[in-house]
């Protein structure tokens, strides 16, 4: 089943593409063959009609050339390859990571991996069962100080019966996962009171969430090293540095190459919406009143153009035009804005949408403790995307690599080939 979902989620990127291209080019032609005039007839008693008219354009165009352009680089641009494997060994230097050359070497490292993880799981279910076990304690005591009738439960429950304490831990990783259950058998002690334990209590944790913020890991589907902060993308069948999400309106996986695409495309796209709303509002507004309702009327009847009785009245055939861009306008403008506004958070933050839901996880158990590893402040996590470039020239269109790697070291450069000189202590996983 899963693999038939991401079948046709692979299947939607073209239609989707398709779908873009297509509201790109009508709301294009709304406003060049419908507006522009609309605009003309309006300043036409002023002496600045052209240049009136000439910044819209200028700027309708700055931002369709911006839309369009980190579309197709985000589109076009691949988190595997050369590219993914040069980044790759220079992680691997600046962790000072012994990356595995041969299969032999690869598999060695997998064994290893794997004894690893298996002690950080069973330490990990040895404290949920010791959690498990203090909250039946806790509970029995509780029932023994209140009850005035040792020895029973509702009657139906003496004291010869047993109590259960259960724990499950689920880990997974890489598409796969694990259930262990673990059962004890506890006779309760004599007049007291025998408590039924309540449902077993199930904690689904993924492998990486186990791992330090610097520390590699192993891919199974990928049979490579895992770098810190990568993820195995299901759809595309890579694995993925710094993977946000995959994403099928880009028939592609958003991660390390080509996120700060992905943010420009929403940043571009909202202010072309807000500007498209503001743009048709008032024709869209006056196609509910009775000069259009006239005006309409006339235009049937002669079947051709009238004077437009106001400048931004919109002709008869130019209605469903006026209202569709209206309200893809609109609505694409808000459903933006709010992405939009995640994803410049996670920028700000040096989150992904994968680890944010895993620090949200961290922060509501550990609370005002958790730190996020990767964060260095709001101008070092926006450098770490956009690089040392002013922001208003970072945001132009540009086809430049990251000039950062995926992740920061504290205290050293870690700008692309300069962090191959520098190496770090890996720090081992604080939740196992």
């Amino acid at each position: 089943m899963q693999s038939f979902f991401e079948g046709i989620v692979l299947l939607l990127g073209p239609v989707l593409i398709l779908l873009a291209l297509g509201i790109t080019t009508m709301l294009s032609y709304t406003f060049f063959d419908i507006l522009v005039p609309m605009m003309l007839e309006k300043h036409e008693q002023s002496s600045f009609q052209w240049t009136w008219v000439g910044l819209h354009c200028t700027w309708v165009l700055f931002l369709l050339v911006n839309i369009l352009f980190n579309y197709f680089m985000c589109v076009m641009t691949r988190n595997s390859g050369p590219k993914y494997d040069q980044v790759v060994r220079e992680l691997a230097d600046a962790t000072g990571f012994v990356f595995p050359e041969t299969p032999a070497e690869v598999e060695e490292y997998r064994l290893e991996y794997e004894d690893k993880m298996t002690l950080r799981i069973r330490r990990r279910r040895e404290r949920e069962m010791e959690k498990n076990q203090q909250q039946q304690q806790e509970g029995r005591t509780t029932s023994t100080s209140t009850s005035p009738n040792h020895g029973t439960v509702n009657g139906n429950h003496n004291n010869n019966s047993d109590v259960l304490l259960t724990s499950t831990v689920t880990t997974s990783d890489a598409g796969s996962s694990s259930t262990s259950m673990i059962t004890h058998r506890k006779q309760p002690q004599p007049n007291a009171t025998t408590v039924v334990n309540p449902a077993p209590t199930t904690t689904s944790v993924r492998r990486w969430m186990l791992m330090g913020p610097f520390e590699w890991g192993f891919c199974h589907n990928s049979k490579q090293p895992k770098p810190p902060r990568s993820h195995y993308d299901h759809v595309t069948k890579r694995l993925v540095l710094n993977l946000d999400h995959y994403c099928p309106w880009m028939f592609n996986s958003i991660g390390y190459f080509n996120y700060r695409y992905f943010v420009n495309f929403l940043v571009y796209v909202f202010l072309g919406m807000s500007y498209g709303a503001l743009l048709t509002f008032e024709p869209f507004m006056l196609l509910q009143t009775v000069e259009y309702s006239t005006h309409s009327k006339h235009e049937r009847a002669m079947r051709q153009h009238l004077p437009r009785p106001q400048p931004m009245i919109p002709h008869r055939d130019e209605k469903m035009l006026i209202s569709l861009a209206f309200m893809i306008c609109a609505a694409i403008g808000f459903a933006i804005l709010i992405l939009g506004g995640f994803h410049v958070f996670l920028v700000l933050t040096a989150q992904t949408t994968i680890e944010f839901h895993g620090n949200w996880s961290k922060w509501r158990r550990q609370g005002n403790k958790f730190r996020n590893p990767y964060s260095e402040g709001y101008r070092k996590n926006w450098r770490r995307i956009y690089g040392d470039q002013p922001w208003f020239l970072a945001v132009l269109p540009s086809a430049r690599e990251p000039q950062y790697l995926p992740f920061p070291i504290p205290g050293k450069d870690t700008r692309r080939f300069a962090a191959a000189s520098t190496k770090i202590e890996i720090i081992p996983g604080n939740n196992v």
